[in-house]
């Protein structure tokens, strides 16, 4: 189920549970990573419209912020630990009904994964892929239930360095939470022919760098 009618909470204890065996991964690796560097940024995150018949699901674009955790696995390649959230409306568009308005929303991004830069000059070249879960959080919406879905994120980028611990990061993303029961919303009835909903976003970011590299 993409999102389902009713509060059942379940969805909040899955997110929990994930959000634990990841950090579970990553705080180990940092007490003996050499280098470790930490990124704030903003961007702007788009979404795109899920198809279905005579209805679809539509989120507004809109400004996203993340922060990145990451340590260097081996010279080149960082492992990193991301999150990312936004807040936007959304709206069930019917052709025969009238639209459905869910209110807040917020999606939230937790993923871990790998980043692999090119050259050792200032200007460093990259690409990334990271897997996590993404939670849609309808906030205070009393009809339909979040949803936790599996979601995958691919991108690349380029970071400059201003100073050996100080740069700035430049990026963009394909962010795709995926169901793989298909897309649907409430109980018995409004299917959705897509099973993943594809986002992106541009961000820029400040890097702080700990440590020193090996």
């Amino acid at each position: 189920m993409f999102l389902s009618r009713g509060k059942t909470g379940k969805s909040k204890a899955f997110f929990i549970v994930v959000l634990l065996l990841g950090m579970m991964v990553l705080v180990p690796a940092l007490g003996w990573a050499q280098k470790i560097e930490i990124t704030p940024m903003i961007g702007w995150q788009w979404s795109a419209k899920v198809q279905g018949y005579d209805v679809e699901l539509d989120f507004e674009n809109n400004a996203n912020f993340a922060a990145y955790v990451g340590y260097q696995a081996i010279p080149g390649m960082f492992i990193e630990f991301s999150y990312t959230i936004m807040k936007t409306t959304g709206v069930i568009n019917r052709s025969l009904l009238p639209d459905e308005q869910l209110g807040d929303t917020y999606f939230h991004y937790f993923l871990i994964g790998t980043t692999k830069y090119f050259g050792e000059n200032r200007l460093q070249p990259f690409v990334l892929g990271s897997l996590g879960v993404s939670w849609i959080d309808l906030k205070d919406n009393a009809t339909y239930d979040d949803a936790v879905l599996f979601a995958l994120a691919f991108g690349g980028g380029l970071k400059a360095y201003i100073t050996k611990s100080i740069g700035i990061r430049l990026q963009g993303r394909l962010l795709m939470p995926i169901s793989f029961n298909g897309v649907w919303l409430g109980t018995g009835g409004l299917g959705l022919t897509g099973n993943v909903l594809l986002q992106g976003d541009f961000s820029a970011g400040l890097v702080i760098g700990l440590g020193h590299e090996s």
